[in-house]
């Protein structure tokens, strides 16, 4: 009796314990691959950062208001040029943002913002100024008395270069602390939990 044909026997394929090492191999490169993208803006706005201060519109100011104590005031006007530079009115008697004023009758209190002058930075204070029959009689910052106010003057015009980039270098302190908190709560709400990588957060990201 004819024997019955053999089926061919299969090839041997490589030891399971290769095909483990490829797979962690793959994952391992999938995973490098992942963080050096997530990390990828990050380098590339930190390679930015060194022509922040040098590629910035040339600006055109107003001439500066300067309030002296004694001297002649006139509150509609300084009003005015607050409105005039981008201030926004408030009303009651909480604590004044940065950018915000409150007139009230005689008085003017007004939080201004940094800004430039040819004496050098100016601003970055809560003043408070009042007067009488249009005469200042006293001003203060942050509560201390002083002899006059500089008023941020209104930007007339910006002239741009080929990149029409508007860049203005802050420091952290020149920067709203409700900003700070929404890019924090946005980007990394664990900021100050972790030594400077949020293994969580590149994850995320990946």
């Amino acid at each position: 009796m004819p024997s019955s044909p053999r089926s061919p026997t299969p090839e041997a394929g490589p030891p399971p314990s290769l095909w483990r090492r490829k797979r962690l191999l793959w994952i391992g490169l999938g995973v490098l691959g992942a963080v050096l993208l997530a990390f990828l803006p990050f380098w590339q706005i930190v390679g930015r950062f060194g022509d922040l201060i040098f590629r910035q519109p040339s600006r055109l100011y107003a001439r500066i208001d300067r309030v002296e104590k004694g001297g002649l005031c006139s509150l509609e006007r300084a009003v005015a040029e607050l409105r005039a530079a981008g201030y926004r009115s408030v009303s009651g008697n909480g604590p004044l943002a940065s950018g915000r004023y409150r007139r009230t009758g005689d008085r003017l209190e007004v939080h201004l913002r940094y800004f430039p002058t040819p004496l050098g930075e100016r601003g970055g204070a809560r003043f408070d100024l009042r007067t009488e029959r249009s005469r200042v009689v006293s001003i203060t910052r942050d509560g201390r008395p002083v002899e006059e106010l500089i008023l941020e003057p209104p930007l007339v015009a910006s002239y741009y270069g080929p990149k029409l980039e508007e860049r203005r270098p802050l420091r952290l302190e020149q920067v709203p602390q409700d900003l700070v908190n929404a890019v924090l709560a946005a980007e990394d709400d664990s900021f100050f939990e972790h030594s400077g990588i949020s293994v969580r957060g590149v994850a995320r990201a990946a």
